[in-house]
């Protein structure tokens, strides 16, 4: 947990944007001081192919927050997403060598979960305690103070690449940026737009990206899957731009402005405004027509969630859905939702910070909020990938740089 007012950086880099939060705990409470965000340059569907184009897009967006808050950070969070993740189950045991468990207990048979650590090339980035057990005693949210001998614990390891990581860890060095912590974007973004007893009930957190879209599931108040679905709001725009004959930039901007993801929600009459025709005169083109070719392509993401949630084997707990992410702002997403999932299924929004509320309370800030978040209240951020320790991530890069020596 951070110092009451000390400024922390958030940073959530994606395919179609970076952007950079600001905070501080102000008498306990997340104050969002400072705000940027740049398009993304050098991300190509969540892998990183031009680290000097995106370590400008990482200096841009800090420096705006900077200004903005009008102070310069030391320690900077950066989120990633799960198109480098995967996550596992596994089992840890402590022998209680005291009259009742303690902290420390508990954390030794989490660390005996993850050993013997993840695969070659990977690194862990969490791992999230899910039921204990102790001795008969099973189902166990915490067994700190509880008396018993053994204790088995289950634990969800959430691991990534580690050359992805490392990247964009090099990447925000470039800008200027120290990165102190790497953090599961999900994670964060679940802890703050999802409420408690829809983690307890079950609930699945869809956020919508660019090229790709993150899936994480929680039951029981923990995060008990984390997968990734390739298809996000950029498919969306390329269909637009063909059924329209426009752009890039024209296609997002008639998306952002005046798509809509179901054609019923939409009146024959509507009108959009179109690239003027050769002879200067403005063009309009029909809303309905723009929601019919946004629909479809929506349809698709959604069954895809659904099939994502049966092959995790969650879908007998998963009672509800939110949304994040800049396409979960678009009409008729929800809605559209709710009809191909047939759950309550609704738009999440950052909540429990105070400051520049108005501006960053959007789906499509959801990520960054809740890395700030994260990185201000939990008392240990990232109890395994901190970039400021002896790591795996540090001994990679390491040899990785000894590997560049040797070879040229």
């Amino acid at each position: 947990m951070a110092r009451e007012g000390e400024v922390v950086m958030a940073l959530d880099v994606g395919t179609s944007k970076v952007c950079a939060v600001a905070g501080r705990l102000r008498r306990g409470r997340v104050e969002v001081i400072g705000f940027g965000t740049q398009s993304s340059e050098g991300m190509r569907k969540g892998q990183l192919v031009d680290m000097e184009a995106m370590a400008s897009c990482i200096e841009a967006a800090v420096d705006e927050a900077e200004l903005v808050a009008g102070c310069e950070t030391s320690r900077a969070f950066l989120g990633i997403s799960s198109t480098h993740v995967h996550s596992r189950h596994a089992q840890g045991i402590s022998r209680i060598d005291g009259e009742a468990v303690t902290r420390a207990d508990l954390q030794r048979a989490v660390e005996a979960a993850a050993r013997p650590g993840p695969a070659a090339g990977h690194v862990l980035l969490h791992a999230l305690p899910l039921n204990c057990s102790l001795d008969e005693q099973t189902g166990l949210r915490d067994p700190v103070g509880l008396a018993g001998r053994r204790l088995e614990v289950d634990v969800h390891l959430i691991e990534a690449a580690a050359a992805p990581v490392l990247h964009l860890a090099r990447a925000c060095e470039r800008a200027g940026v120290r990165v102190e912590s790497v953090v599961l974007d999900l994670l964060a973004t679940g802890r703050n737009v999802i409420e408690p007893d829809e983690a307890e009930e079950g609930v699945a957190l869809l956020d919508l990206g660019g090229s790709t879209s993150d899936l994480g599931i929680w039951w029981n108040g923990r995060l008990v899957h984390a997968s990734m679905l390739s298809i996000g709001g950029d498919h969306v725009t390329r269909d637009i731009g063909v059924g329209l004959r426009v752009g890039a930039q024209v296609a997002e901007r008639l998306k952002e402005r005046s798509g809509c993801a179901m054609t019923d929600l939409v009146d024959t009459s509507e009108l959009i405004v179109l690239p003027s025709s050769r002879e200067g005169r403005p063009q309009h083109g029909s809303r309905k027509f723009l929601a019919a070719i946004i629909e479809p392509r929506m349809e698709e993401l959604f069954k895809m969630l659904e099939a994502e949630i049966r092959r995790s084997g969650c879908g007998k707990v998963v009672q509800s859905a939110v949304l994040t992410g800049g396409t979960a702002s678009m009409q008729g997403v929800a809605p559209l939702a709710r009809r191909c999932l047939g759950i309550p299924v609704r738009a999440g929004m950052p909540s429990g910070i105070t400051g520049l509320v108005e501006v960053v309370r959007q789906p499509r800030y959801g990520a960054a909020v809740g890395l700030l978040h994260h990185a201000l209240t939990c008392s240990e951020p990232n109890a395994f990938l901190r970039l400021d320790r002896d790591t795996p991530v540090r001994r990679f890069s390491r040899g990785m740089q000894a590997l560049v020596k040797r070879l040229f």
